[in-house]
């Protein structure tokens, strides 16, 4: 394929904005995907593209103060932007919808009037409570439910009794009691010590998920289980960790320090007494 000449490039700053792309293209003996990119570097639209729009000060707090607390049409429809405008800003600045919003939007939703008038209302009777089945089904169709309907006793075929135990496809083995299946080690340690209290968790100190015996279960904080996790980890896997945690970190400092530049309150504590407050 040719490479860009002087010529090429002139001409296609000068059509590029009207002219038909595929005649261009066969003009210039590029394809359009070539011709997008090229134009693209150069920086040359098409006619009519709409420009980026450059947020004021004044737009984003009005934005702040209504996004959590009406829907993004809404906001949209007042301030005379498209949803994805105000869904954009939102995200770049890290606003959320508050949760009495959220609440109100799912009441909202149950009070629709298409939704009230096909709900049942408290004390809906039956069709057919108190009748007979003969009374509203044909004969015909009462034989034809007999072959597959539940006898009295019926128990599915898939029913375990108390104290079945599985292995699931996480690699745990569980166990079926009577508030429904739980995990197998939990189990075995509640029988034992009781409930494992918050902030904690249970690790096999053989490492073998299938030893469920109480004398293998140990009971750590989530701070010793990662630092037991550190230090299994090879050098490179804890350098990638600390990559990530720092991207994290400074991901959510950004949002915070453009919320702070454009007068908006931060969403996370780790701005304070960060140096970029003042630029």
């Amino acid at each position: 394929m040719t490479t860009w000449t002087r010529k090429m490039v002139r001409t296609l700053k000068k059509d590029y904005p009207t002219a038909d792309l595929n005649e261009l293209a066969e003009k210039l003996g590029k394809s359009v995907g070539s011709i997008r990119a090229k134009a693209q570097v150069l920086r040359v639209r098409r006619a009519g593209h709409k420009k980026k729009h450059k947020w004021k000060k004044k737009e984003l707090k009005m934005i702040a103060e209504l996004y959590p607390y009406k829907s993004t049409v809404e906001i949209a429809e007042m301030l005379g932007f498209t949803v994805s405008m105000i869904a954009g800003v939102a995200e770049r600045y890290g606003m959320k919808k508050s949760h009495e919003f959220l609440v109100k939007q799912g009441k909202h939703c149950a009070a629709h009037p298409n939704t009230l008038s096909r709900r049942f209302k408290k004390g809906h009777p039956s069709h057919n409570a108190g009748r007979k089945r003969s009374e509203w089904m044909s004969a015909e169709n009462i034989e034809k439910v007999k072959e597959t309907q539940f006898k009295k006793g019926h128990v599915p075929w898939k029913t375990k009794p108390i104290g079945y135990k599985s292995k699931y496809s996480d690699g745990y083995w569980y166990i079926k009691t009577e508030d429904g299946m739980e995990l197998l080690h939990t189990h075995v340690w509640n029988q034992h010590h009781g409930e494992v209290p918050d902030g904690h968790v249970l690790i096999f100190i053989d490492g073998n998920h299938d030893n469920c015996d109480i004398s293998n279960l140990k009971m750590v904080s989530k701070s010793e289980l990662m630092a037991g996790v550190q230090k299994r980890l090879t050098k490179e896997q804890r350098k990638q960790m600390a990559i990530k945690s720092q991207e994290a970190r400074k991901e959510r400092i950004r949002k915070d320090l453009l919320r702070i530049r454009w007068g908006l309150e931060p969403v996370s504590k780790l701005v304070k007494g960060y140096g970029g407050l003042n630029r």
